[in-house]
């Protein structure tokens, strides 16, 4: 138990050391030592400080792209918009066009069938005109050559042009 006893003296040269070392630290070291935690305590409020100017700084990118954002999808609607007018225009407009072209084959079609049937009741004509003189033929008992067989023809046609066209 000796550690434990306490003696006068011994506390004594303790102070004056503690004392001593402290003076000296107080004249040399502990004034560098107050000037690297003013330094260290000033870097930190100043990182402090950017750090709040980085946050506001972003707030306000993020603020502009949300907006750029917005405006993006705006413009990308009435983009979509207006080509939802336009394919409704080029609809519209392939739509009357093929309507055009049905009409107009309609029309060819028509034509044709009308020339056919012109045709047809020519050839038809031509035909009972065959008959008919053949009929002729065999009821004259005489035979009508080639040449009298077309001159018929062509007044039959002319009569009956000219009936039909009054």
């Amino acid at each position: 138990m000796e550690l434990l006893r306490i003696e006068p003296g011994i506390m004594i040269w303790t102070w004056i050391t503690f004392s001593l070392v402290l003076l000296t630290l107080l004249g040399s070291t502990w004034k560098k030592i107050i000037k690297g935690l003013n330094a260290r305590s000033e870097k930190i409020y100043t990182d402090l400080e950017a750090s709040e100017n980085a946050k506001e700084d972003a707030k306000k990118l993020l603020a502009e792209y949300r907006m750029k954002i917005d405006a993006s999808k705006e413009e990308a609607s009435i983009i979509i918009k207006n080509a939802r007018i336009e394919a409704n225009i080029l609809k519209d407009k392939i739509i009357e066009e093929a309507d055009k072209k049905a009409k107009a084959s309609k029309d060819k079609i028509m034509q044709d069938v009308i020339l056919a049937k012109k045709d047809a009741l020519k050839n038809i004509k031509l035909e009972a005109l065959d008959i008919a003189t053949v009929m002729a033929e065999s009821i004259l008992k005489r035979n009508i050559n080639t040449s009298d067989h077309e001159s018929l023809i062509k007044e039959f046609i002319e009569n009956n042009s000219n009936k039909e066209s009054k």
